[in-house]
């Protein structure tokens, strides 16, 4: 029997495809995953129709219990907004751990739109300009105004997390600052926190060119917490 079921929550205004590469590695080594859309969210991640960041909450505690289902401990892996609805989860109910990428503590940074534009130019293209372009278009401006109140929301949830945590978080991430990553490993109650921050990688992190690292990162954070977490994603063997 597979010891974990993992729960995926992707971020505001995004999709599946944000945990995609993450949840497939997952299912090729045999683990039982659980991807959902969040309220609201078409297939482009555009935002149609909700005002309320409690309907947030409730539909991913709708899905926690589906897969409890299974009778395995749940691990929560959660991206951007998603890290602080899977936060909120692991406070009202008993996940065995969290994995959460580049949490939204501090938002926005000018600098890391600079160093995109930059290598756009280096690179004499137009790659992520488009990306930065296409995500910044994709909503009406009040949506974003529901951002802040989910973030509002449930920000304060980390302060009363205590099972262990592995923080990830992109150094040029466009919408995260990167100091974030230690913000939140101090309001963690939990007395098994590992961060690090990824020195390539913009918001996407799964995405990116540091998740080989990323993904053998937490392989080992798994070891390092004994053996009650060491098959948490990865096999022994």
């Amino acid at each position: 029997m597979q010891p974990y079921a993992i729960l995926l929550i992707h971020g505001f205004g995004g999709g599946l495809w944000e945990l995609a590469p993450l949840e497939a590695d997952l299912v090729k080594l045999g683990y039982s995953c659980r991807s959902f859309t969040l309220p609201g969210h078409d297939e482009n991640g555009k935002i149609h129709g909700i005002r309320s960041a409690e309907l947030f909450g409730a539909a991913v505690l709708k899905e926690y219990e589906r897969l409890s289902l299974q009778g395995l401990p749940v691990v929560v892996v959660g991206f951007s907004m998603g890290a602080l609805l899977a936060a909120w989860l692991a406070s009202v109910r008993s996940p065995k751990a969290l994995v959460l990428i580049n949490t939204p503590i501090d938002i926005g940074q000018p600098r890391a739109v600079l160093h995109w534009l930059k290598a756009d130019l280096e690179n004499r293209n137009t790659r992520y300009t488009q990306m930065m372009l296409k995500n910044a278009l994709r909503q009406r401006p009040d949506v974003n105004l529901l951002f802040l109140k989910v973030r509002r929301r449930y920000l304060p949830a980390l302060k009363r997390v205590s099972v262990p945590v592995f923080l990830a978080q992109s150094q040029w991430d466009e919408t995260v600052q990167p100091q974030s990553v230690q913000k939140a490993a101090k309001m963690l109650k939990s007395e098994h926190v590992t961060w690090k921050i990824y020195p390539n990688s913009r918001h996407h992190l799964c995405d990116g060119p540091d998740y080989p690292q990323f993904l053998q990162d937490l392989k080992t954070w798994g070891q390092d917490l004994g053996t009650v977490l060491s098959p948490l994603i990865f096999p022994k063997n």
